[in-house]
């Protein structure tokens, strides 16, 4: 039911948001950087990879290596390198990159906003590698924390409310915590994500569902069987409502609902 991985997408949306800030760039580094975006939104990270590097080079031409640019491009060059799994390649850019656009635009700038939650997940996709090494897993769990933390911060001193730009970051930190067995803090973040849900948009929608389903699992993961099985019965009404028949969802859902009324 949960993607424990933070979702691609918001990744590439947090990518792209990183070019707005910035105006009166030159045309051949914004026009680099933004066709390696436009790749990469696509999935097509492999043919993005070569027009980064080269807006990575302009930048320090045009620029130097102490830039924002420089560092955007950096950050550009280390979430392609995660997407496509080399994350030991990722982790020395991303961090590199984090590290000069907090030195270059504020510790707790908006720009910040987008290396430190690719950190973030990197740091979280390592701990999902170390299952056999519980230690380094919770050290790995407790970097993408502190990253995310930060994103969070940032996000809530720039939107306030249920604007929607508070939710990926309420997202990626809650799944953090559940993996870290946080699971009153993480259910707290996903009871404000479903708030801005229902707030931007229509009742029907079936991200709607989706959220309370992510909801309902951490409340099971805690150990409420009944307050989830309640909430799932509650979701499996709407999804059949709204959802076409045979929908995946609504499988999985009668599905968790089974597998819960087995063991109580």
């Amino acid at each position: 039911m949960r993607q424990l991985a933070i979702r691609r997408v918001s990744l590439i949306a947090a990518y792209i948001s990183l070019l707005t800030p910035l105006k009166a760039q030159t045309p051949d580094w914004m026009t680099l950087t933004q066709q390696a975006t436009g790749l990469a939104s696509q999935g097509r990270f492999a043919d993005a990879m070569p027009i980064a590097r080269q807006a990575l080079a302009v930048a320090k031409q045009t620029y130097s290596m102490q830039s924002l640019q420089y560092a955007m491009s950096l950050n550009g060059i280390g979430y392609l390198e995660m997407a496509t799994g080399d994350l030991a390649s990722a982790q020395p850019d991303l961090e590199s990159s984090a590290a000069m656009v907090q030195r270059a635009a504020g510790q707790n700038s908006i720009q910040a906003m987008t290396p430190l939650a690719n950190l973030g997940n990197l740091y979280f996709q390592q701990a999902q590698r170390q299952s056999a090494n519980p230690t380094l897993q919770k050290s790995l769990l407790g970097k993408a924390e502190t990253a995310l933390r930060q994103v969070l911060s940032i996000a809530e001193a720039n939107f306030k409310g249920t604007d929607v730009n508070l939710s990926t970051p309420l997202q990626v930190l809650a799944q953090v915590l559940s993996a870290e067995q946080k699971f009153t803090e993480a259910i707290q973040l996903e009871q404000r994500l479903l708030t801005i849900a229902r707030a931007n948009l229509p009742a029907d929608n079936p991200l709607i569902l989706k959220t309370r389903a992510d909801l309902a699992t951490t409340i099971l993961a805690s150990g409420d069987s009944a307050t989830a099985l309640s909430q799932f019965k509650g979701i499996l009404v709407d999804a059949k409502r709204i959802l076409p028949a045979g929908d995946s969802f609504t499988s999985s859902v009668q599905d968790i609902i089974n597998q819960i009324s087995d063991r109580t």
